[in-house]
């Protein structure tokens, strides 16, 4: 997935508001933040920038959600973003659950 260049996001009100909400649900670990929209409306650059945002605190990774179908392909496409990649494993288990990741 190509990052955009967060020096060009401009802070509409929305936007601005949502990119807020989702760095807030992240470091209260509210759980998930869903963000949808047709495309070419932002939605890449607005998680670049709440990649920013936390990225001194967490770890992060940015996945593409296209090639994000079983449980397995998201595991494998997030130990790949952190440059850990498990192709070998074919189950998960509890012990990877003490890695932390904003997605």
């Amino acid at each position: 997935m190509t990052v955009p260049r967060t020096q060009f996001y401009h802070p509409a009100k929305v936007i601005d508001a949502a990119l807020h909400a989702i760095d807030r649900s992240i470091r209260r670990a509210e759980g998930i933040a869903l963000v949808v929209g047709p495309p070419g409306t932002g939605k890449t650059l607005l998680l670049a920038k709440v990649a920013e945002s936390v990225g001194d605190d967490f770890r992060v990774a940015l996945l593409s959600g296209a090639r994000i179908c079983t449980r397995r392909a998201l595991w494998q496409s997030i130990l790949a973003e952190a440059g850990r990649p498990d192709r070998k494993s074919t189950r998960l288990n509890s012990s990877h659950a003490h890695i932390s990741y904003a997605v």
